[in-house]
């Protein structure tokens, strides 16, 4: 749980008020109890964390627009927010030496050298991992990660590459390495995977095969079991596991001592907001021995011959380890802001106290949403994932659509795409679209992979309309609106978006229009709204 802030003053109750108190907070659910770390506000019934109050006031309300309009942050699972704090570190870091390239033996280089180490080293620390076993590559992000892992894993045409039908678009784009070597590659839903993990071991084979999930998806927010990596090295012989943890790493502890997945990727500015351009690349060592990396460049090769010349064959001495992956100077500066959020992280009280803290406010969020109805009685709001059936596999992740009271010209559903604009008009920072992840968005909206390929195809480039599928009389939705919580979210955050969407969308018939077409607008229609 989160620790209340070190300047607030213990709360000091009569005996009469301790029963009241007692008596009040017992008709609670479990998750909306008081403890020593939390107050509880009796409006809404959620536990608020006033470290996370001060550091909101402090740390980003100075640096939110001045004007009327309201700001709401839910957006945790695309992007974490820094804080001045760790902004001020960070300068006063970057303020109290002079870093060089690492690749000499000045003192300037050895200081970003040892900057870098210390880094690696509390990454390993942060998900329990023995250097022994596990070792970390700095890449630019979870996707550079798993571009590295996909050049490198040993593909052949005996290889089968298998995701879970629920990965991100950058998990998926490993195949393209697999499809090259001649591997089988393809999809299976959460179901598939548990019947192929009761079935009897695979035959024995020479080829090396991988298995990717994520340990929580970008779009529903789904939590994906870790003990299939056990169950995968126990029962199918030459399967190694991959395990994205981009989306699960902001709020969950990946314990690597107890679980031991092959290959985990993480980006850190969905962990700490600061900084945005390095993530981390966790290799198991007995792993990795069976890779078979191709590029090499500076910082990745210990000497080479330019191969000039009758009877010079070019050759090459490449480093081992993590240096074998990391071609090129790394970003060291940016590496050493990292210092700053585990900082952070510590003062929160760790990772666990994250995750408690994130998991009472994700089911205050589903349960207000739900509680919405339309005077008719139907409900305002159709949550995606497993809020209804399986909550306590869901994350702080409300992927939903907007539910007319009545069908309205074929559609069950608000736009998404214009509720989207009108949220952000209105100050919530939310998503909209697929979240990259094509294969839960798609099957959330029963639209079949032949009837996004038929619309992609048509629309040779232009993606300014792409929202809806047209399947007869029926528009079905290529995407949803979702908002996602971080440690720094607020139970005020979800209800302004739930009194929001209320005040705005029960008993509506039309779609709500935003007052500016450009509100909320960034990036091109295809980024935001295809992926």
């Amino acid at each position: 749980m989160l620790p209340t802030h070190p300047n607030t003053q213990p709360l000091v109750v009569t005996a009469v008020t301790l029963v009241l108190l007692l008596l009040l907070f017992s008709s609670f659910p479990d998750v909306y109890r008081i403890t020593d770390r939390h107050v509880l506000d009796p409006t809404p019934t959620c536990p608020i964390s006033p470290l996370v109050e001060s550091i909101y006031a402090h740390d980003v309300a100075p640096r939110v627009a001045s004007d009327s309009t309201p700001f709401h942050y839910l957006d945790f699972t695309g992007s974490s927010i820094y804080t001045t704090t760790q902004a001020s570190e960070y300068h006063a870091l970057l303020s109290a030496g002079v870093y060089g390239n690492p690749h000499s033996k000045s003192l300037s280089s050895r200081l970003s050298t040892q900057h870098v180490n210390d880094m690696r080293q509390r990454i390993l620390e942060y998900f329990n991992a023995d250097p022994d076993e596990y070792m970390v590559v700095f890449t630019r992000s979870a996707t550079g990660a798993l571009n590295l892992l996909g050049e490198a894993f040993p593909f052949t045409d005996q290889s089968q590459f298998v995701y879970l039908e629920a990965n991100h678009n950058s998990v998926l784009g490993v195949r393209s390495y697999a499809q090259k070597a001649g591997a089988r590659v393809g999809a299976m839903t959460e179901d598939e995977v548990e019947r192929w993990l009761a079935s009897d071991g695979d035959e024995p084979s020479d080829a090396w095969n991988l298995l990717a999930y994520p340990a929580k998806d970008n779009f529903e927010g789904v939590l994906y079991p870790l003990e299939w990596i056990e169950r995968v090295h126990e029962k199918k012989p030459n399967w190694m596991v991959l395990l994205d943890t981009a989306a699960f790493a902001p709020t969950y502890r990946l314990d690597l001592s107890v679980v031991k997945p092959d290959f985990a990727v993480v980006s850190w500015y969905k962990v700490f907001g600061l900084p945005s351009g390095v993530g981390s690349w966790i290799v198991k060592r007995s792993s990795e021995k069976h890779l078979q990396r191709v590029f090499w460049g500076g910082s990745s090769v210990f000497t080479a011959t330019a191969g000039h010349g009758a009877g010079n064959a070019p050759w090459e001495v490449r480093f081992q380890g993590e240096a074998r992956y990391e071609d090129g100077t790394l970003p060291f500066l940016e590496i050493g802001s990292l210092r700053t959020g585990f900082d952070l992280m510590d003062r929160l009280g760790g990772i666990d106290s994250v995750q408690e803290y994130v998991t009472c406010l994700g089911k205050y969020l589903s349960s207000r949403l739900q509680s919405l109805r339309h005077s008719n009685g139907v409900a305002l709001v159709k949550l995606n994932g497993k809020h209804y059936t399986d909550p306590k596999r869901q994350s702080g992740i409300a992927s939903f659509q907007l539910v007319r009271p009545e069908p309205s010209n074929g559609s069950p559903f608000f736009s998404y795409r214009t509720a989207a604009l009108v949220l952000a008009e209105a100050g919530f920072q939310i998503r909209d679209g697929c979240a990259c992840c094509p294969g839960a968005c798609y099957r959330a909206s029963n639209v079949t992979e032949a009837e996004v390929r038929d619309k992609a195809t048509r629309a040779n480039g232009d993606y300014e309309g792409w929202e809806y599928v047209q399947r007869g009389s029926e528009k079905l939705p290529l995407g949803a609106l979702r908002a996602s919580l971080g440690w720094l979210s607020r139970a005020r955050d979800v209800d302004a978006l739930v009194d929001f969407l209320a005040a705005t969308y029960i008993d509506a018939t039309d779609d709500v229009l935003p007052t500016s077409r450009t509100s909320g607008e960034g990036g091109n229609d295809a980024s935001r709204f295809g992926c």
